[in-house]
């Protein structure tokens, strides 16, 4: 059994839950969903169907940041494989090779019990000039472990878990940060080259699907080739296309459009896809 795991904060990300969980209960109808809320959700959005929510973290500190990495193991442990992301993507089908096939590939490859690969190298506006040595981050949207890795990592997170109840996260990208440290002091090699797995080799973006936090930034989503090439594959858009005539998905996004912040990114999406089609 498999399950598709995010962490929100309750502010405007947890508006992204129908959207999160129709696309993902469409691409993959046998897989669970868990989403830990760290505080307290919205009413209205109790209702969503598809998905187990639970309210968690409560009594830590806000933060810029999320603690989607140290949610307890026991909490996750009936679970083969445990795939960790953010909760703006939207889940596409890919055919006979799922996004759980293609990890569990990597890993069988590699004898690990984890597939992630490194983030971004370079950091704008940051006190340290870039995401290395202790800053390394390994990317949070993308990282699928198994039973194992819980078990590996449980001394690394609980004392991660004790410093984030008394001083909290810092910053955004931290829970990436905080990854890559659970991994590394657990004994595990992490990734060393931008964007590859342990073995050097890159990550698949046809399994990013695609990521609503794209349009977010005037600069990524309107500039075609790059999304082409880093963020969004035309065979996505063809599938999105397929997606955004389902009329359960056209539900899911009329309610995650009350939140005029994730209309705006949804909107964009649709712009893009069109003008690529």
């Amino acid at each position: 059994m498999n399950c598709i795991v995010t962490c929100v904060t309750p502010d405007f990300y947890q508006w992204y839950i129908p959207t999160f969980v129709y696309s993902a209960r469409r691409a993959m109808p046998d897989v669970d969903i868990k989403i830990f809320i760290q505080g307290q959700l919205d009413g209205s959005l109790r209702s969503v169907e598809g998905a187990d929510i639970e309210e968690i973290f409560s009594d830590y500190p806000p933060s810029p940041s999320i603690l989607r990495f140290l949610v307890p193991g026991e909490k996750l442990a009936k679970y083969d494989m445990v795939y960790f992301t953010d909760i703006d993507f939207v889940f596409l089908p890919h055919g006979e090779k799922t996004l759980f096939d293609y990890h569990r590939s990597i890993m069988g490859r590699l004898g690990m019990c984890y597939a992630g690969h490194r983030g971004p190298l370079k950091a704008k506006d940051k006190p340290w000039k870039q995401w290395d040595g202790r800053h390394t981050r390994i990317a949070g949207g993308a990282f699928m472990a198994t039973r194992e890795w819980f078990l590996v990592t449980r001394a690394a997170r609980n004392g991660i878990l004790l410093m984030a109840k008394r001083l909290g996260l810092q910053y955004r990208e931290q829970d990436e940060v905080l990854l890559y440290h659970i991994c590394k002091s657990s004994g595990l090699p992490t990734p060393k080259d931008v964007g590859c797995f342990i073995c050097g080799k890159p990550y698949n973006i046809t399994y990013r699907d695609l990521h609503l936090g794209d349009f977010k930034f005037d600069k990524r989503w309107v500039n075609m080739p790059r999304m082409r090439k880093k963020f969004l594959t035309d065979g996505n858009v063809k599938e999105y296309i397929k997606l955004s005539k389902d009329q359960g998905w056209l539900s899911a996004k009329a309610v995650a459009s009350k939140n005029p912040l994730v209309r705006l990114t949804l909107d964009r999406a649709d712009d893009h896809v069109c003008s690529r089609s």
